[in-house]
Protein backbone atom coordinates (compact mmCIF):
# COMPACT_ATOMS: atom_id res chain seq x y z
CA UNK A 1 0.00 0.00 0.00
CA UNK A 2 2.83 2.39 0.94
CA UNK A 3 4.62 1.40 -2.28
CA UNK A 4 1.56 2.25 -4.40
CA UNK A 5 1.18 5.59 -2.62
CA UNK A 6 4.82 6.43 -3.38
CA UNK A 7 4.28 5.62 -7.07
CA UNK A 8 1.18 7.81 -7.21
CA UNK A 9 3.06 10.62 -5.52
CA UNK A 10 5.90 10.40 -8.04
CA UNK A 11 3.44 10.32 -10.95
CA UNK A 12 1.66 13.41 -9.62
CA UNK A 13 5.02 15.17 -9.22
CA UNK A 14 6.00 14.23 -12.79
CA UNK A 15 2.64 15.41 -14.10
CA UNK A 16 3.09 18.73 -12.30
CA UNK A 17 6.55 19.22 -13.78
CA UNK A 18 5.31 18.42 -17.29
CA UNK A 19 2.36 20.78 -16.89
CA UNK A 20 4.74 23.56 -15.87
CA UNK A 21 6.74 23.23 -19.10
CA UNK A 22 6.37 26.11 -21.52
CA UNK A 23 6.19 25.71 -25.28
CA UNK A 24 9.86 26.76 -25.47
CA UNK A 25 10.80 24.08 -22.92
CA UNK A 26 8.97 21.47 -25.00
CA UNK A 27 10.81 22.64 -28.11
CA UNK A 28 14.11 22.23 -26.23
CA UNK A 29 13.20 18.68 -25.21
CA UNK A 30 12.03 17.88 -28.75
CA UNK A 31 15.32 19.19 -30.16
CA UNK A 32 17.17 17.04 -27.62
CA UNK A 33 15.27 13.95 -28.76
CA UNK A 34 15.83 14.74 -32.44
CA UNK A 35 19.53 15.28 -31.77
CA UNK A 36 19.78 11.80 -30.25
CA UNK A 37 17.95 10.27 -33.23
CA UNK A 38 20.17 12.10 -35.73
CA UNK A 39 23.29 10.83 -34.02
CA UNK A 40 21.95 7.30 -33.81
CA UNK A 41 20.97 7.43 -37.49
CA UNK A 42 24.45 8.49 -38.55
CA UNK A 43 25.91 5.72 -36.41
CA UNK A 44 23.69 3.02 -37.95
CA UNK A 45 24.44 4.20 -41.50
CA UNK A 46 27.81 2.50 -40.95
CA UNK A 47 29.90 4.15 -43.65
CA UNK A 48 33.32 2.69 -44.36
CA UNK A 49 36.25 3.82 -42.26
CA UNK A 50 38.22 6.52 -44.02
CA UNK A 51 42.00 6.90 -43.88
CA UNK A 52 42.36 8.59 -40.46
CA UNK A 53 39.78 6.34 -38.80
CA UNK A 54 41.35 3.21 -40.25
CA UNK A 55 44.86 4.31 -39.25
CA UNK A 56 43.75 4.90 -35.67
CA UNK A 57 41.76 1.65 -35.57
CA UNK A 58 44.75 -0.34 -36.88
CA UNK A 59 47.03 1.23 -34.31
CA UNK A 60 44.65 0.39 -31.47
CA UNK A 61 43.77 -3.13 -32.61
CA UNK A 62 47.28 -4.24 -33.59
CA UNK A 63 49.15 -2.71 -30.64
CA UNK A 64 49.67 -4.41 -27.31
CA UNK A 65 48.30 -2.81 -24.16
CA UNK A 66 51.77 -1.52 -23.26
CA UNK A 67 52.48 -0.23 -26.78
CA UNK A 68 49.45 2.07 -26.55
CA UNK A 69 51.49 4.20 -24.14
CA UNK A 70 53.64 5.19 -27.13
CA UNK A 71 52.78 7.11 -30.33
CA UNK A 72 50.51 5.14 -32.67
CA UNK A 73 51.24 4.20 -36.27
CA UNK A 74 50.13 6.37 -39.16
CA UNK A 75 50.80 9.75 -37.49
CA UNK A 76 47.75 9.27 -35.30
CA UNK A 77 47.34 11.08 -32.00
CA UNK A 78 44.61 10.27 -29.48
CA UNK A 79 44.28 10.66 -25.70
CA UNK A 80 45.23 7.66 -23.58
CA UNK A 81 41.77 7.28 -22.07
CA UNK A 82 40.12 7.26 -25.48
CA UNK A 83 42.65 4.78 -26.85
CA UNK A 84 42.25 2.33 -23.98
CA UNK A 85 38.44 2.48 -24.07
CA UNK A 86 38.57 1.70 -27.80
CA UNK A 87 41.05 -1.12 -27.13
CA UNK A 88 38.70 -2.68 -24.58
CA UNK A 89 35.76 -2.40 -26.98
CA UNK A 90 37.78 -3.87 -29.86
CA UNK A 91 38.75 -6.87 -27.72
CA UNK A 92 35.17 -7.46 -26.53
CA UNK A 93 33.47 -6.99 -29.93
CA UNK A 94 36.17 -7.91 -32.49
CA UNK A 95 36.90 -4.37 -33.59
CA UNK A 96 34.00 -3.88 -36.03
CA UNK A 97 32.97 -0.41 -37.21
CA UNK A 98 29.89 -0.27 -34.98
CA UNK A 99 31.94 -1.36 -31.97
CA UNK A 100 34.68 1.20 -32.57
CA UNK A 101 32.15 3.99 -33.09
CA UNK A 102 30.13 3.13 -29.99
CA UNK A 103 32.15 5.28 -27.58
CA UNK A 104 32.02 8.40 -29.82
CA UNK A 105 28.25 7.86 -30.14
CA UNK A 106 27.77 7.57 -26.38
CA UNK A 107 29.94 10.66 -25.89
CA UNK A 108 27.87 12.55 -28.45
CA UNK A 109 24.56 11.64 -26.82
CA UNK A 110 25.89 12.32 -23.30
CA UNK A 111 27.24 15.68 -24.49
CA UNK A 112 23.84 16.61 -25.89
CA UNK A 113 22.07 15.79 -22.61
CA UNK A 114 24.72 17.63 -20.58
CA UNK A 115 24.51 20.68 -22.84
CA UNK A 116 20.75 20.78 -22.27
CA UNK A 117 21.31 20.85 -18.49
CA UNK A 118 24.15 23.38 -18.58
CA UNK A 119 22.25 25.70 -20.93
CA UNK A 120 19.58 26.08 -18.24
CA UNK A 121 22.16 27.91 -16.11
CA UNK A 122 22.92 30.41 -18.89
CA UNK A 123 19.61 31.13 -20.57
CA UNK A 124 15.99 30.03 -20.67
CA UNK A 125 12.86 30.07 -22.81
CA UNK A 126 13.32 30.49 -26.54
CA UNK A 127 16.98 31.43 -26.11
CA UNK A 128 17.65 28.04 -24.52
CA UNK A 129 15.55 26.30 -27.19
CA UNK A 130 17.68 27.96 -29.88
CA UNK A 131 20.99 27.08 -28.21
CA UNK A 132 19.94 23.45 -27.67
CA UNK A 133 18.69 23.21 -31.27
CA UNK A 134 21.96 24.60 -32.63
CA UNK A 135 23.89 22.02 -30.64
CA UNK A 136 21.52 19.17 -31.50
CA UNK A 137 21.48 19.87 -35.25
CA UNK A 138 25.14 20.83 -35.71
CA UNK A 139 26.48 18.77 -38.60
CA UNK A 140 29.97 18.71 -37.08
CA UNK A 141 28.73 17.29 -33.78
CA UNK A 142 26.50 14.74 -35.52
CA UNK A 143 29.35 13.66 -37.77
CA UNK A 144 31.91 13.24 -34.99
CA UNK A 145 29.40 11.18 -32.98
CA UNK A 146 29.88 8.46 -35.60
CA UNK A 147 33.61 8.66 -36.27
CA UNK A 148 36.42 6.62 -34.73
CA UNK A 149 38.16 9.74 -33.46
CA UNK A 150 38.25 11.57 -30.16
CA UNK A 151 36.49 14.79 -31.17
CA UNK A 152 33.07 13.79 -29.85
CA UNK A 153 34.58 13.05 -26.43
CA UNK A 154 36.52 16.36 -26.63
CA UNK A 155 33.16 18.14 -26.65
CA UNK A 156 31.82 16.00 -23.79
CA UNK A 157 34.92 16.73 -21.67
CA UNK A 158 34.61 20.48 -22.37
CA UNK A 159 31.00 20.36 -21.17
CA UNK A 160 31.97 18.34 -18.09
CA UNK A 161 34.50 20.99 -17.11
CA UNK A 162 31.99 23.81 -17.60
CA UNK A 163 29.60 21.86 -15.39
CA UNK A 164 32.36 21.29 -12.83
CA UNK A 165 33.01 25.02 -12.73
CA UNK A 166 29.36 25.68 -11.96
CA UNK A 167 29.23 23.00 -9.28
CA UNK A 168 32.56 23.78 -7.60
CA UNK A 169 31.81 27.50 -7.32
CA UNK A 170 28.57 26.63 -5.52
CA UNK A 171 30.53 24.69 -2.87
CA UNK A 172 32.44 26.01 0.09
CA UNK A 173 36.19 25.65 -0.62
CA UNK A 174 37.59 22.60 1.16
CA UNK A 175 40.43 20.12 0.83
CA UNK A 176 38.22 17.17 -0.24
CA UNK A 177 36.51 19.34 -2.87
CA UNK A 178 39.88 20.55 -4.19
CA UNK A 179 41.25 17.00 -4.42
CA UNK A 180 38.07 15.81 -6.15
CA UNK A 181 38.32 18.68 -8.64
CA UNK A 182 41.98 17.90 -9.23
CA UNK A 183 41.27 14.23 -9.89
CA UNK A 184 38.32 15.04 -12.13
CA UNK A 185 40.44 17.45 -14.18
CA UNK A 186 43.25 14.88 -14.40
CA UNK A 187 40.78 12.30 -15.71
CA UNK A 188 39.57 14.79 -18.30
CA UNK A 189 43.17 15.27 -19.50
CA UNK A 190 43.42 11.53 -20.07
CA UNK A 191 40.39 11.62 -22.36
CA UNK A 192 40.93 14.90 -24.19
CA UNK A 193 43.99 16.88 -25.24
CA UNK A 194 42.06 20.20 -25.50
CA UNK A 195 40.95 19.63 -21.89
CA UNK A 196 44.18 21.48 -21.08
CA UNK A 197 42.68 24.70 -22.51
CA UNK A 198 39.46 24.18 -20.57
CA UNK A 199 41.45 23.62 -17.37
CA UNK A 200 43.40 26.82 -18.00
CA UNK A 201 40.04 28.58 -18.08
CA UNK A 202 38.81 26.82 -14.96
CA UNK A 203 42.05 27.51 -13.10
CA UNK A 204 41.96 31.20 -14.04
CA UNK A 205 38.35 31.48 -12.87
CA UNK A 206 38.99 29.85 -9.49
CA UNK A 207 42.29 31.63 -8.83
CA UNK A 208 40.99 34.98 -10.06
CA UNK A 209 37.82 34.74 -7.98
CA UNK A 210 39.79 33.77 -4.87
CA UNK A 211 42.25 36.64 -5.32
CA UNK A 212 39.43 39.13 -5.99
CA UNK A 213 37.65 38.06 -2.80
CA UNK A 214 40.96 37.81 -0.90
CA UNK A 215 40.02 34.26 0.01
CA UNK A 216 43.52 32.84 0.24
CA UNK A 217 42.30 29.44 1.32
CA UNK A 218 40.30 29.19 -1.91
CA UNK A 219 43.40 30.28 -3.84
CA UNK A 220 45.47 27.57 -2.15
CA UNK A 221 42.88 24.88 -2.90
CA UNK A 222 42.65 26.01 -6.54
CA UNK A 223 46.45 25.81 -6.72
CA UNK A 224 46.34 22.27 -5.35
CA UNK A 225 43.85 21.21 -8.04
CA UNK A 226 45.94 22.89 -10.72
CA UNK A 227 49.02 21.07 -9.43
CA UNK A 228 47.34 17.70 -9.95
CA UNK A 229 46.38 18.73 -13.48
CA UNK A 230 49.95 19.81 -14.20
CA UNK A 231 51.38 16.47 -13.07
CA UNK A 232 49.02 14.45 -15.29
CA UNK A 233 49.62 16.75 -18.26
CA UNK A 234 53.40 16.45 -17.83
CA UNK A 235 53.15 12.64 -17.87
CA UNK A 236 50.87 12.70 -20.92
CA UNK A 237 53.16 15.13 -22.71
CA UNK A 238 56.22 12.98 -22.01
CA UNK A 239 54.54 9.78 -23.20
CA UNK A 240 52.79 11.06 -26.33
CA UNK A 241 52.66 14.74 -27.13
CA UNK A 242 56.38 15.56 -27.24
CA UNK A 243 56.72 13.38 -30.34
CA UNK A 244 54.12 15.46 -32.17
CA UNK A 245 56.03 18.72 -31.74
CA UNK A 246 58.77 17.56 -34.12
CA UNK A 247 56.47 15.85 -36.62
CA UNK A 248 57.07 17.84 -39.80
CA UNK A 249 54.41 15.92 -41.75
CA UNK A 250 51.65 16.78 -39.27
CA UNK A 251 52.83 20.38 -38.96
CA UNK A 252 52.78 20.75 -42.74
CA UNK A 253 49.26 19.26 -42.95
CA UNK A 254 47.93 21.71 -40.33
CA UNK A 255 50.00 24.71 -41.40
CA UNK A 256 46.87 26.83 -42.03
CA UNK A 257 46.06 26.37 -38.34
CA UNK A 258 49.19 28.31 -37.31
CA UNK A 259 50.15 31.94 -37.70
CA UNK A 260 53.03 32.58 -40.09
CA UNK A 261 56.12 33.92 -38.34
CA UNK A 262 57.29 36.45 -39.13
CA UNK A 263 54.11 37.88 -40.75
CA UNK A 264 54.90 38.83 -44.34
CA UNK A 265 51.52 40.10 -45.55
CA UNK A 266 48.45 41.87 -44.19
CA UNK A 267 46.64 38.54 -44.24
CA UNK A 268 49.37 37.02 -42.06
CA UNK A 269 49.07 39.91 -39.62
CA UNK A 270 45.31 39.52 -39.31
CA UNK A 271 45.45 35.73 -39.06
CA UNK A 272 44.16 35.63 -35.42
CA UNK A 273 41.04 37.57 -36.41
CA UNK A 274 40.46 35.38 -39.45
CA UNK A 275 40.98 32.25 -37.38
CA UNK A 276 38.38 33.33 -34.81
CA UNK A 277 35.80 34.21 -37.44
CA UNK A 278 36.69 30.98 -39.23
CA UNK A 279 35.09 29.06 -36.35
CA UNK A 280 31.68 30.12 -37.66
CA UNK A 281 32.21 28.22 -40.91
CA UNK A 282 34.35 25.34 -39.63
CA UNK A 283 33.77 23.60 -37.27
CA UNK A 284 30.52 25.38 -36.34
CA UNK A 285 28.68 23.30 -38.90
CA UNK A 286 25.55 25.44 -39.24
CA UNK A 287 24.18 27.02 -42.39
CA UNK A 288 25.04 30.73 -42.57
CA UNK A 289 27.35 30.39 -39.58
CA UNK A 290 28.30 34.07 -39.84
CA UNK A 291 24.77 34.90 -38.62
CA UNK A 292 25.74 33.51 -35.21
CA UNK A 293 28.45 36.16 -34.76
CA UNK A 294 25.96 38.80 -33.62
CA UNK A 295 24.24 36.74 -30.88
CA UNK A 296 27.65 35.46 -29.71
CA UNK A 297 28.97 39.03 -29.30
CA UNK A 298 25.69 39.96 -27.63
CA UNK A 299 26.14 36.99 -25.29
CA UNK A 300 29.54 38.27 -24.21
CA UNK A 301 28.01 41.68 -23.52
CA UNK A 302 25.10 40.10 -21.62
CA UNK A 303 27.30 38.07 -19.28
CA UNK A 304 29.53 41.08 -18.68
CA UNK A 305 26.56 43.38 -18.00
CA UNK A 306 25.07 40.88 -15.53
CA UNK A 307 28.45 40.63 -13.77
CA UNK A 308 28.72 36.93 -14.60
CA UNK A 309 32.43 37.35 -15.21
CA UNK A 310 33.44 33.82 -14.08
CA UNK A 311 31.05 32.21 -16.59
CA UNK A 312 32.24 34.56 -19.35
CA UNK A 313 35.87 33.79 -18.51
CA UNK A 314 35.22 30.03 -18.50
CA UNK A 315 33.80 30.25 -22.02
CA UNK A 316 36.38 32.62 -23.52
CA UNK A 317 39.72 31.81 -21.84
CA UNK A 318 39.96 28.27 -23.33
CA UNK A 319 39.44 29.74 -26.79
CA UNK A 320 42.08 32.40 -26.11
CA UNK A 321 44.48 29.75 -24.78
CA UNK A 322 44.03 27.60 -27.89
CA UNK A 323 44.60 30.66 -30.08
CA UNK A 324 47.70 31.54 -28.07
CA UNK A 325 49.37 28.16 -28.56
CA UNK A 326 48.51 28.34 -32.27
CA UNK A 327 50.34 31.67 -32.43
CA UNK A 328 53.29 29.88 -30.84
CA UNK A 329 53.08 27.10 -33.43
CA UNK A 330 52.23 24.38 -30.90
CA UNK A 331 48.58 23.38 -31.51
CA UNK A 332 46.59 24.13 -34.70
CA UNK A 333 43.60 26.44 -34.33
CA UNK A 334 41.50 24.95 -37.08
CA UNK A 335 38.65 22.61 -37.94
CA UNK A 336 38.08 19.46 -35.94
CA UNK A 337 40.92 20.25 -33.53
CA UNK A 338 38.90 23.13 -32.06
CA UNK A 339 35.48 21.47 -32.12
CA UNK A 340 35.61 21.59 -28.31
CA UNK A 341 34.81 25.35 -28.45
CA UNK A 342 31.35 24.76 -29.96
CA UNK A 343 29.53 24.43 -26.62
CA UNK A 344 30.88 27.84 -25.59
CA UNK A 345 29.81 29.37 -28.91
CA UNK A 346 26.27 28.01 -28.60
CA UNK A 347 25.99 29.04 -24.94
CA UNK A 348 27.11 32.57 -25.78
CA UNK A 349 24.62 32.71 -28.64
CA UNK A 350 21.88 31.65 -26.21
CA UNK A 351 22.91 34.34 -23.72
CA UNK A 352 22.93 36.98 -26.44
CA UNK A 353 19.51 36.00 -27.69
CA UNK A 354 18.22 35.96 -24.11
CA UNK A 355 19.43 39.55 -23.64
CA UNK A 356 17.56 40.69 -26.74
CA UNK A 357 14.34 38.84 -25.88
CA UNK A 358 14.30 40.19 -22.31
CA UNK A 359 13.80 43.70 -23.70
CA UNK A 360 11.03 42.90 -26.17
CA UNK A 361 8.12 42.65 -23.74
CA UNK A 362 5.01 41.10 -25.25
CA UNK A 363 6.78 40.55 -28.57
CA UNK A 364 9.23 38.15 -26.88
CA UNK A 365 7.41 35.00 -28.03
CA UNK A 366 7.21 36.10 -31.67
CA UNK A 367 10.86 37.12 -31.92
CA UNK A 368 11.97 34.07 -29.96
CA UNK A 369 10.31 31.74 -32.46
CA UNK A 370 11.66 33.84 -35.34
CA UNK A 371 15.22 33.61 -34.00
CA UNK A 372 14.88 29.85 -33.60
CA UNK A 373 13.72 29.48 -37.20
CA UNK A 374 16.38 31.79 -38.64
CA UNK A 375 19.31 30.27 -36.76
CA UNK A 376 18.40 26.62 -36.25
CA UNK A 377 15.92 25.64 -38.98
CA UNK A 378 18.53 25.60 -41.81
CA UNK A 379 20.77 23.35 -39.75
CA UNK A 380 17.85 21.05 -39.04
CA UNK A 381 17.04 20.88 -42.75
CA UNK A 382 20.63 19.89 -43.52
CA UNK A 383 20.67 17.35 -40.68
CA UNK A 384 17.39 15.82 -41.87
CA UNK A 385 18.71 15.52 -45.42
CA UNK A 386 21.82 13.77 -44.10
CA UNK A 387 19.63 11.48 -42.01
CA UNK A 388 17.67 10.40 -45.10
CA UNK A 389 20.79 9.98 -47.24
CA UNK A 390 23.79 9.60 -44.91
CA UNK A 391 26.92 11.15 -46.42
CA UNK A 392 29.76 8.87 -47.43
CA UNK A 393 33.46 9.64 -47.47
CA UNK A 394 35.81 6.87 -48.63
CA UNK A 395 33.78 3.73 -49.30
CA UNK A 396 36.54 1.17 -49.65
CA UNK A 397 34.51 -1.66 -48.10
CA UNK A 398 32.20 -2.20 -51.15
CA UNK A 399 35.24 -1.88 -53.40
CA UNK A 400 36.88 -4.76 -51.56
CA UNK A 401 33.66 -6.77 -51.75
CA UNK A 402 33.74 -6.35 -55.53
CA UNK A 403 37.38 -7.47 -55.72
CA UNK A 404 36.65 -10.52 -53.59
CA UNK A 405 33.80 -11.62 -55.86
CA UNK A 406 35.81 -11.20 -59.06
CA UNK A 407 39.35 -12.02 -57.98
CA UNK A 408 41.34 -14.91 -59.47
CA UNK A 409 43.93 -16.91 -57.61
CA UNK A 410 47.07 -15.28 -59.01
CA UNK A 411 45.76 -11.71 -59.27
CA UNK A 412 47.98 -9.00 -57.88
CA UNK A 413 46.66 -6.11 -55.81
CA UNK A 414 48.34 -2.71 -55.92
CA UNK A 415 47.38 -0.36 -53.07
CA UNK A 416 47.69 3.36 -53.57
CA UNK A 417 49.19 4.67 -50.31
CA UNK A 418 45.99 6.50 -49.34
CA UNK A 419 44.04 3.24 -49.48
CA UNK A 420 46.47 1.18 -47.40
CA UNK A 421 45.13 1.87 -43.87
CA UNK A 422 41.51 1.07 -44.76
CA UNK A 423 42.51 -1.98 -46.84
CA UNK A 424 44.62 -3.20 -43.92
CA UNK A 425 41.67 -2.80 -41.55
CA UNK A 426 39.16 -4.62 -43.79
CA UNK A 427 41.54 -7.28 -45.16
CA UNK A 428 40.86 -9.96 -42.48
CA UNK A 429 37.09 -9.81 -42.84
CA UNK A 430 37.28 -10.33 -46.61
CA UNK A 431 39.93 -13.02 -46.46
CA UNK A 432 42.73 -10.91 -47.95
CA UNK A 433 46.29 -11.35 -46.73
CA UNK A 434 47.52 -7.78 -46.44
CA UNK A 435 51.23 -8.60 -46.66
CA UNK A 436 50.68 -10.11 -50.13
CA UNK A 437 49.36 -6.83 -51.49
CA UNK A 438 51.76 -4.41 -53.15
CA UNK A 439 52.07 -1.23 -51.10
CA UNK A 440 52.30 1.76 -53.39
CA UNK A 441 55.03 4.25 -52.50
CA UNK A 442 54.27 7.80 -51.39
CA UNK A 443 56.37 10.19 -53.47
CA UNK A 444 54.49 13.44 -53.95
CA UNK A 445 57.65 15.36 -54.85
CA UNK A 446 58.74 12.88 -57.55
CA UNK A 447 56.04 11.02 -59.48
CA UNK A 448 58.66 9.03 -61.36
CA UNK A 449 58.95 6.83 -58.26
CA UNK A 450 55.33 5.77 -58.79
CA UNK A 451 55.95 4.91 -62.43
CA UNK A 452 59.11 2.96 -61.63
CA UNK A 453 57.20 0.77 -59.17
CA UNK A 454 54.39 0.16 -61.69
CA UNK A 455 56.82 -0.59 -64.54
CA UNK A 456 58.20 -3.50 -62.50
CA UNK A 457 54.72 -5.10 -62.64
CA UNK A 458 54.51 -5.26 -66.44
CA UNK A 459 53.89 -8.79 -67.80
CA UNK A 460 52.90 -9.95 -64.29
CA UNK A 461 49.32 -10.78 -65.31
CA UNK A 462 46.16 -9.32 -63.83
CA UNK A 463 46.50 -6.38 -61.45
CA UNK A 464 43.85 -4.74 -59.25
CA UNK A 465 44.60 -1.05 -58.78
CA UNK A 466 42.95 0.08 -55.52
CA UNK A 467 42.73 3.76 -54.65
CA UNK A 468 41.12 6.01 -52.05
CA UNK A 469 42.06 9.31 -50.38
CA UNK A 470 43.88 10.31 -53.55
CA UNK A 471 46.20 13.29 -53.48
CA UNK A 472 45.68 15.99 -56.10
CA UNK A 473 46.17 14.60 -59.62
CA UNK A 474 47.96 11.42 -58.57
CA UNK A 475 45.09 9.02 -59.29
CA UNK A 476 44.76 10.24 -62.89
CA UNK A 477 48.53 10.14 -63.42
CA UNK A 478 48.81 6.56 -62.16
CA UNK A 479 45.84 5.35 -64.20
CA UNK A 480 47.21 6.99 -67.33
CA UNK A 481 50.52 5.22 -66.80
CA UNK A 482 48.79 1.87 -66.20
CA UNK A 483 46.80 2.34 -69.40
CA UNK A 484 50.14 2.51 -71.19
CA UNK A 485 51.28 -0.75 -69.57
CA UNK A 486 48.16 -2.82 -70.21
CA UNK A 487 44.41 -2.67 -70.73
CA UNK A 488 41.41 -2.32 -68.45
CA UNK A 489 39.22 -5.36 -67.88
CA UNK A 490 36.79 -4.18 -65.19
CA UNK A 491 36.23 -1.39 -62.73
CA UNK A 492 34.14 -0.47 -59.71
CA UNK A 493 33.70 2.98 -58.21
CA UNK A 494 32.24 4.04 -54.88
CA UNK A 495 32.26 7.38 -53.08
CA UNK A 496 35.91 8.36 -52.65
CA UNK A 497 37.29 4.93 -53.63
CA UNK A 498 37.74 2.74 -56.69
CA UNK A 499 39.32 -0.41 -58.06
CA UNK A 500 40.29 -1.09 -61.67
CA UNK A 501 41.40 -4.47 -63.00
CA UNK A 502 44.24 -4.32 -65.55
CA UNK A 503 45.75 -7.00 -67.76
CA UNK A 504 49.45 -6.18 -67.81
CA UNK A 505 50.42 -9.03 -70.15
CA UNK A 506 51.05 -7.45 -73.52
CA UNK A 507 49.33 -9.24 -76.36
CA UNK A 508 47.37 -11.61 -74.09
CA UNK A 509 43.61 -12.14 -74.42
CA UNK A 510 41.54 -13.24 -71.45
Amino acid sequence: MVYNMDIKKELRSLDARLSALSIADMVSLFALLLGVLLRAGRYWSNRSLWLDEASLANGIIESSWAALLHPLMGNQQAPLGFVYVEKIISVLWNGGEHALRLFPLLAGVAGLVLFYRIASGFCGGWAKATAVSLFAFSESLIYFSAEVKQYSSDVLVALCLIGLMQRYRALRPSLPAAISLGLAGALCLLFSHPALFMLVGLGCVLLGEGIYKKDWRAVAYAGLSAGLWAVVFAVTYWLLLRWTAGNTELNEYWRDGFMAWPPKTINDLFWPVKACFGIFSDPLGIVHGEMAVIPVLAGMAALFAKRRIPELAMLLIPLAAALGVALAGVYPFKGRLIVFVLPAIFLLAGCGLSLVLENLGRFRQFFGVSALLVLAAPSFQMALASYRIPPKREELRPVMEYIKKNQRKNDLIYLYYGAQPAFRYYAPRFGFVYVKAIEGVCSRSDEKAYFKQLDALQNKGRLWFVCSHAYSGEEDALLKHLDGLGRRLASYRAMGALCILFDLNKGTTL
